[in-house]
């Protein structure tokens, strides 16, 4: 009988070792991937905010243009492109993943409005085509920064050091755009009342 309890103890206490070295182990795994996560989101954080801040100056970069003609389309900004993603397999992988999704397709979500932008090209004058990229530019920069205050948020980044208020300048953009949208349809009813 004494040989027995000698055994138990002996399996009782291998197996608390195992549990103690899995519990140690995935503790070690756990900080690796929020270690590696969180300095993805750092990358990515700075990325969106960059592209942000590219879009909010596109107004500035038109302010001064002064058209000869209708078609004189020097001094239109692009749209600002997105720099590459990092190719951290582990950041990725330990990334929220809706968070991956959004960071990974919002150079698509670019590449629509440049085509937005190209569509208005082919039947609006420079004014039209300016106006479209100041437009896209807002939808496009007010979700990247809304990105980057995600990661800022998720990760617990800390709030950004902007010296301004760009949340506000792209929500008196919008305010723009929707005032924009409703004297073009005013134009539009005035329009067809005249017909």
């Amino acid at each position: 009988m004494d040989l027995f309890w000698e055994f138990l103890k002996t399996v009782a206490g291998g197996m608390i070792a195992a549990i103690i070295t899995l519990a140690v182990s995935g503790r070690r795994l756990d900080k690796d991937l929020e270690r590696a996560s969180r300095m993805l989101a750092i990358q990515l954080t700075d990325i969106f905010e960059r592209f942000a801040l590219e879009c909010a100056a596109i107004p500035n970069q038109h302010a001064g243009n002064r058209r000869e003609a209708p078609n004189d389309y020097g001094g239109i900004a692009p749209l600002p492109t997105v720099q590459n993603l990092p190719t951290d397999d582990a950041g990725w992988r330990a990334l929220d993943a809706a968070l991956a999704i959004d960071a990974r397709t919002f150079d698509t979500r670019r590449q629509q409005s440049a085509n937005v932008v190209s569509n208005i090209a082919e039947y609006g004058d420079a004014d039209d085509i300016e106006g479209e990229v100041e437009d896209q530019a807002i939808i496009l920069g007010d979700a990247a920064w809304k990105l980057a205050l995600t990661f800022r948020e998720r990760y617990k980044l800390g709030p950004t050091h902007i010296g301004w208020n760009v949340a506000d300048h792209f929500a008196q953009g919008f305010a723009r755009m929707a005032q924009q949208k409703e004297q073009n349809a005013l134009y539009a009813a005035e329009m067809r009342a005249e017909l």
